[in-house]
């Protein structure tokens, strides 16, 4: 189970991981560290502009 503030940690980390699987070092497979990151999010505001960031990036092509 996760909280409302790690789910939107994990939205943006999911497009930062698309973005960024899109250069020439490809995807990133270390994804216990990924959710590693991911469980030490509580606070939602910090997790809003992190997804405001990783979809700027997506829509301008990172």
């Amino acid at each position: 189970m996760v909280t409302a503030a790690q789910r939107v940690a994990l939205v943006a980390q999911t497009l930062d991981w698309f973005v960024e699987g899109l250069r020439a070092e490809g995807f990133d497979q270390g994804f216990d560290a990924m959710i590693a990151r991911t469980n030490g999010f509580d606070w939602l505001a910090v997790e809003r502009a992190w997804l405001e960031n990783a979809a700027a990036a997506a829509t301008l092509g990172g």
